[in-house]
């Protein structure tokens, strides 16, 4: 379970947070690790969508040779 932060200590300034933290977080993202903003698995993009996509292009490459085939 995550720490709950508490009261600064007497002359304490700073929080924690994010600061010095970005080129971790820049190396997680540059590898798909972004599960908040909808990252994770592959990198460069989802599966899903690319099979979706190319499914859609063969669908409709399918119906414009069947369109020219058939006669009028």
């Amino acid at each position: 379970m995550a720490k709950v932060p508490s009261q600064r200590a007497g002359g304490q300034r700073g929080g924690g947070g994010y600061r010095n933290h970005g080129p971790s977080m820049a190396r997680s993202a540059a590898r798909g690790g972004r599960p908040h903003a909808g990252g994770g698995g592959a990198k460069g993009g989802s599966c899903v969508v690319a099979a979706l996509t190319f499914g859609a292009g063969t669908l409709a490459v399918a119906w414009a040779a069947v369109e020219l085939v058939k006669p009028t």
